[in-house]
């Protein structure tokens, strides 16, 4: 059997695994991802990155979305272990910036700029926890996650909703990734601009206060 050996600290492979997650399928002999025919354009960067790692997507134009299949047992094989039965995993070492921009990119929504939140949103699985812990450790400690239920089609769904909203917090996790989904990318560098304006004119010791008084503080947090 031929074993495909990725290097998962290379941006363009963790950020695909990020994007398999988000909007992803494993076949027996393929990958498929799925775009809204609105964001045509990012199926173009999609397709991009494939071909720059050496692989040829096809791209297919169902009704309900495009859909870009790479077809590879090898590279089947290699992505299959880290989403089984719909639960995420990850390599023990990969670039982990690049992989949570693949989630956002695809199942990610950043608001308008005044808003200052970026959420994600999945059927209810349990990724969502794993994904707030691996936030925690890129310093971005301001995630939670939260159960809900919604409607579509007159039919009810169990949900989960993974929400950053603290300026801190939206900051810290800007530097960390690189959004490639143009018009998300737009809207985190105009909500990163938001931010920044905001804190210079905030005093030092008005924000020291506001962050203390979010939620109990340890002295060594202070």
């Amino acid at each position: 059997m031929l074993v495909m050996e990725i290097n998962w600290q290379l941006p363009d492979w963790a950020y695909l695994l990020g994007v398999i997650h988000g909007d992803g399928s494993i076949s027996r002999r393929s990958l498929s991802i799925s775009v809204g025919y609105r964001d045509q354009d990012y199926a173009a960067v999609l397709v991009d990155i494939w071909r720059c790692l050496g692989f040829d997507p096809k791209v297919y134009r169902p009704r309900s979305a495009l859909r870009i299949d790479v077809h590879s047992v090898a590279l089947r094989d290699a992505f299959a272990p880290f989403k089984k039965s719909g639960r995420w995993s990850w390599p023990e070492s990969f670039h982990a910036g690049a992989y949570v921009s693949g989630v956002i990119d695809t199942d990610g929504h950043v608001t308008k700029p005044s808003g200052k939140t970026i959420v994600v949103v999945l059927k209810r699985s349990g990724n969502l926890s794993k994904l707030a812990g691996l936030f925690v450790e890129m310093g971005c400690d301001g995630a939670r996650v939260r159960d809900a239920t919604t409607k579509y089609a007159g039919k009810l769904y169990e949900i989960e909703e993974l929400k950053l909203h603290r300026m801190d917090s939206v900051l810290a996790l800007a530097s960390h990734i690189e959004l490639r989904h143009p018009r998300k990318a737009l809207r985190l560098a105009e909500m990163v601009a938001h931010i920044t304006e905001i804190r210079a004119r905030v005093p030092l010791w008005k924000r020291v206060a506001g962050w203390i008084s979010e939620e109990p503080r340890t002295w060594k947090e202070i």
